[in-house]
């Protein structure tokens, strides 16, 4: 109500969360909440435990961006993400 609209996604504070805090974000009325957990979003994702792709503050953070969207399937392939 103090932003005038309604806010239908959610970041999980630091990440963290468990199937409990998933369940009441979901009761809340939430469609979906974001981790810090990197991968990209696919069809075999939890919708209440979304990965991302940081975006973080460099000389180029366009390009920088781009780079990381292109290592997540490096990542995968190492286990070092959701496969």
């Amino acid at each position: 109500s103090e932003l005038g609209h309604s806010v239908d996604y959610m970041a999980y504070p630091t990440g963290t969360y468990n199937l409990h805090i998933a369940q009441m974000v979901k009761d809340a009325g939430y469609k979906a909440a974001f981790t810090i957990k990197y991968g990209v979003v696919d069809q075999g994702s939890n919708i209440y435990a979304l990965e991302r792709v940081p975006v973080f503050r460099t000389e180029d953070t366009n390009k920088s961006f781009k780079e990381r969207l292109h290592y997540v399937p490096v990542f995968e392939r190492f286990g070092w993400t959701k496969s």
